[in-house]
């Protein structure tokens, strides 16, 4: 409906394709419990496109991949693009220079190891209580989707965030860490 519209506003074009295709990804995404890797990266990947539209959008991203990751091994959705959109909306203050958020995947004891960390401001929940940028459900959308997929498995998937600063004070930000075993049921 709106791209007929942007007829004559050709350099808009681009910007709204990312934004329905996201949008798409997203309702996509939010109606099952898992998607594969692949999947969720792509999403986080557009955001972070789109994201990067925005005038004053200087935050640097590195995505630190194992090559040996099948991109068919599901993992609970959002649970990547949902730190990361944290990162983007709450980490940064205006005083932080380089704003960097690094994305690191590994293959190890049988599990997919998924940890974000962001140079920020560090977690702490409670600052952003009344904070207008956010509803502050996608955490809490996110730890209780895990809690309920543990209840089924044996195996359990492990999801912890912590402000840097508390494990070595010469560090800034938070870190995310997420560990899903590579043979996780995901039936509810």
């Amino acid at each position: 409906t709106i791209m007929p519209a942007l007829e004559n506003y050709r350099e808009l074009e681009g910007s709204f394709r990312l934004l329905i295709q996201l949008l798409r990804s997203n309702l996509q995404a939010s109606e099952r419990t898992a998607i594969p890797f692949e999947r969720e990266i792509g999403i986080v990947r557009d955001y972070l496109r789109l994201y990067s539209l925005k005038k004053d959008s200087n935050i640097s991203l590195n995505w630190q991949i194992d090559e040996n990751i099948p991109g068919e091994t599901c993992i609970p959705s959002m649970s990547i693009q949902i730190p990361v959109e944290n990162a983007v909306k709450y980490a940064f203050t205006q005083e932080n220079e380089e704003p960097n958020i690094q994305i690191q995947v590994t293959l190890q004891n049988k599990a997919l190891q998924i940890v974000t960390e962001d140079n920020g401001r560090g977690y702490n929940p409670m600052v952003h209580v009344n904070d207008k940028r956010g509803t502050g459900s996608g955490l809490k959308m996110l730890y209780r989707t895990i809690e309920i997929l543990n209840t089924r498995n044996e195996e359990k998937i492990y999801f912890h965030i912590e402000n840097r600063r508390q494990t070595n004070p010469e560090e800034k930000g938070t870190r995310v860490s997420l560990v899903v075993p590579l043979n996780y049921k995901y039936e509810l």
